[in-house]
């Protein structure tokens, strides 16, 4: 392969650089050297060298070395497509955008640097995108006989970015993880630092996802067949275009600003909980006298949230969503939605009260201090209803079947056990003995 080396002659000593052109023409076919520098400032062993050599005189301005290094790598990667390695000797930082103009032409960059810097340039390179399968740094502290380099990485894994994760993140990683075959597992969990939780679409449904911007994918196409998304057989694209998620030179990416602001109603809800993720919790809403789990972050713009129900097919259009809201205990407040509080509730069983039986009314409203919302399950049916510890058994039976959580005929007994309630001395109290 054709190389070029670049040396930052300002920052790195000669028997440096030098050692580097010699370590680099035994592995590569060498086109030049370029030595870049004031001439005031460099060291004369820079100046006596061969023909291979090319010095770069820096006369003007400080920090001018830095902009002839880069605009001279930029010449080469557009006036000379036959190089196809780019060695850039330097432990500088401002070369960064000369690395992303090379790899982004998918020429292989070599960075021959103090290998101090090295996790820190790790994560520069990550935040610019930069494909790390492009990039091998080698650390010339060791006398440039190795690059500093993780073992051998199994096609389409990238090398992690090495930064403590959050104690929260990493458990959450872990639970939703656990399924998943060991490689996949430490894949995640060893890249910690890096991982969103994005949701992507199958089939009209949403599935929560660990992801990282940049993933490869091939190693994406695993993981949506390990959470068992799609099949062995199935290809990812069709994930990808529904999910708010684009390919770029073998690597999936969330959609930037633009394109989400181009994408259609369903494109929107994904971009929603992709950038909430880590304030989306799971909740169940009613649906036709059953329970439907979906994603949910409070304070929602309610058009996402209709937008997700008619996704889901639970609703028909914005008039629903409504009616399914204000079933499943969620607040509309300008045009935004909420978890209702125990005080939203308490105002809406006011309303309702007329719908208790009298005895249990006054003694609920005897006992507003202590009274709570607890929820029912019965037959496959969940109902919430007001509770306050110490009930009288009668009271509370007779209460249900007011609201026809069951009827006479129903063991009421059967029922409050199946739900947690313990009764003593004809009181019931929840989880209590």
């Amino acid at each position: 392969m054709s190389a070029q080396i670049f040396i930052d002659a300002e920052n790195v000593k000669p028997e440096i650089g030098l050692q580097a052109v010699k370590k680099f023409s035994g592995e590569y076919s060498i086109n030049s050297v370029n030595i870049i520098g004031k001439e005031d400032v460099i060291s004369n062993k820079y100046k006596a060298v061969g023909e291979l050599y090319n010095f770069q005189n820096c006369y003007y301005g400080k920090n001018s070395a830095d902009t002839w290094l880069c605009t001279e790598i930029a010449k080469t990667i557009f006036a000379e497509p036959a190089v196809e390695v780019i060695i850039l000797v330097s432990s500088d930082r401002d070369f960064l955008p000369a690395i992303k103009l090379a790899t982004d032409q998918q020429k292989k960059v070599i960075l021959v640097s103090d290998g101090n810097g090295h996790k820190n340039l790790k994560a520069l390179l990550y935040d610019l995108r930069i494909n790390p399968d492009l990039v091998e740094l080698v650390d010339f502290r060791s006398n440039l006989s190795a690059p500093v380099n993780h073992p051998a990485k199994k096609k389409g894994l990238e090398e992690p970015m090495e930064k403590p994760p959050p104690k929260t993140l990493l458990l959450k990683l872990q639970k939703i993880c656990a399924p998943l075959p060991n490689n996949t597992q430490n894949f995640f969990i060893n890249r910690a630092a890096q991982v969103k939780f994005i949701f992507v679409k199958q089939a009209d449904k949403l599935f929560e996802i660990p992801f990282i911007d940049g993933i490869n994918a091939a190693t994406f196409a695993n993981v949506l067949r390990d959470f068992k998304i799609i099949d062995k057989k199935d290809s990812p694209d069709k994930v990808i275009a529904d999910s708010f998620l684009k390919v770029v030179d073998e690597q999936i990416f969330l959609r930037d600003e633009e394109e989400i602001f181009q994408a259609n109603s369903f494109d929107a809800v994904i971009d929603y909980f992709v950038e909430h993720a880590a304030d989306t919790k799971k909740i169940f809403i009613k649906h036709e006298n059953n329970l439907q789990e979906i994603p949910f972050v409070n304070g929602m713009p309610f058009e996402i949230f209709s937008n997700l129900l008619i996704s889901y097919g639970i609703s028909e259009g914005a008039d629903n969503s409504r009616q399914i809201a204000d079933e499943s205990f969620l607040d509309i407040r300008e045009d935004k939605i909420y978890f209702r509080t125990e005080e939203d509730f308490a105002k809406d069983f006011q309303f309702d009260l007329s719908k208790i039986p009298e005895q249990a009314r006054e003694f609920i409203k005897r006992n507003e201090g202590k009274l709570k919302f607890i929820s029912i399950t019965h037959n496959g049916v969940t109902d919430t209803v007001p509770f306050v510890e110490g009930i009288p058994l009668s009271q509370f039976v007779h209460m249900l079947r007011e609201l026809k959580i069951f009827n006479k005929s129903t063991s009421s007994q059967k029922v409050l056990a199946a739900n947690g309630f313990h009764i003593k001395d004809n009181q019931v109290y929840k989880n209590k003995k």
